[in-house]
């Protein structure tokens, strides 16, 4: 199929130098997309029932159980099973190296990721790779930045050269990227170990994650529970140990809820706060690049490796560089929160979730604080 497309214009919008071999595979790619599209038109589609809810409706969240706590040794069994500040602290005193670290959570993807389908692509060789260059400076004494050497994974509408990103979509299956996003070039930079691209929504479109081309995720909780979408192989990655932390993407949700169904810390940066040059957009005025932790530090850890300025989009925000982990020490003296009392006892809110919030809230009003008078 002929391609129409301008792919130099493309590329100088986008601020590319390609190779001529590289035009002419990209031309090649493009057909090949565009000929995919043109098969999925001719498709007679009129008696084929909507996809967007394949299984029968029903409340398939993970019910409200008190199960017993592993013990300590069981939780920790593994490096994988750390989170992102001890293992740095690990690799610094030489108690664990960056390789045995990615193995450990390359590891955990061999035994569990057939029965939890939280990876469209797996980078090995890449992990192993990036984890060499970090042993290699820490064995010449050199400073690394806080997320050198600790497993990652990205939502697979973030691009990476090199490595196939396709949305969850089977219309761009054969697309290969010939430049990185920024959230993961400036994470690269720093040394990060690259797990590999996780299951998605079709195009980010969806909140169960029961709707990639490429097959559902599940909820390492229980496998028969959705883990929430789109970045729903983000999330269930980082809870069942199969990378540390996680990138994924939020438009309406797509961090907060899945990272809530699979019990871990989900942020949705402010706008603009994070770049989304890179990113395979679903709405681009409300994409937001999120990350996905086992704790609070962490969150703050990776905002500070992904965040700041970037030319390359519009809508960054001109903020330098900031370390969000100051203050964390600090408490919440001073701090006010606001608490939306209806929101509590509306219908389809389980009482396990009712009871978490109101012990937070009572949890820090019993916090000493400077009070300021009520207002109305």
């Amino acid at each position: 199929m002929p391609v129409d497309i301008d792919i130099e214009h493309v590329a100088r919008l986008a601020r590319l130098a390609l190779t001529p071999e590289e035009l002419e595979r990209f031309r090649r790619q493009l057909g090949l997309i565009l000929e995919h599209a043109e098969k999925v038109r001719e498709v007679a589609a009129e008696d084929v029932p909507p996809t967007a809810q394949p299984i029968p409706r029903a409340n398939v969240s993970r019910p409200d159980e008190v199960r017993p706590c592993l013990s300590h040794d069981e939780a920790l069994s593994e490096l994988c099973d750390l989170g992102a500040h001890e293992l740095a602290r690990r690799l610094r005193q030489g108690e664990a190296s960056a390789a045995d670290v990615a193995e450990s959570a390359l590891r955990r993807v061999g035994e569990l990721d057939e029965r939890l389908h939280t990876f469209l692509r797996v980078t090995p060789d890449l992990a192993r790779l990036e984890a060499a260059r970090v042993d290699e400076r820490l064995a010449a004494g050199g400073e690394l930045p806080a997320v050198a050497g600790i497993p990652l994974a990205l939502k697979d509408v973030l691009t990476t050269k090199g490595v196939r990103t396709t949305a969850g979509s089977k219309i761009l299956e054969p697309y290969v990227p010939p430049y990185d996003c920024t959230p993961w070039s400036r994470l690269e930079a720093a040394g990060a170990v690259l797990v590999g691209k996780t299951n998605c929504d079709e195009f980010a479109m969806g909140s169960s994650n029961e709707n990639s081309a490429y097959g559902p995720v599940r909820n390492p909780w229980n496998l028969d529970t959705v883990p929430g979408g789109s970045s729903g192989g983000s999330a269930a990655a980082v809870a069942a140990g199969e990378a540390v932390w996680a990138l994924g993407t939020d438009t309406g949700g797509s961090v907060r809820q899945p990272a809530s169904l699979c019990g871990v810390v989900g942020l949705k940066p402010t706008y603009g706060r994070v770049s989304r040059y890179g990113l395979i957009a679903f709405a681009s005025s409300l994409d937001h690049v999120g990350t996905f932790t086992r704790d609070v530090r962490d969150a703050a850890t990776l905002l500070s490796a992904i965040a700041g300025h970037d030319p390359m989009d519009a809508t960054s925000l001109p903020d330098p560089p900031a370390d969000f982990t100051e203050g964390l020490d600090a408490g919440v003296r001073g701090l006010r929160v606001g608490v939306v009392e209806d929101w509590l006892s509306m219908e389809g809110v389980q009482p396990g979730v009712a009871a978490a919030v109101r012990s937070t809230v009572d949890r820090m009003d019993r916090t000493p604080t400077t009070r300021s008078p009520p207002t109305t």
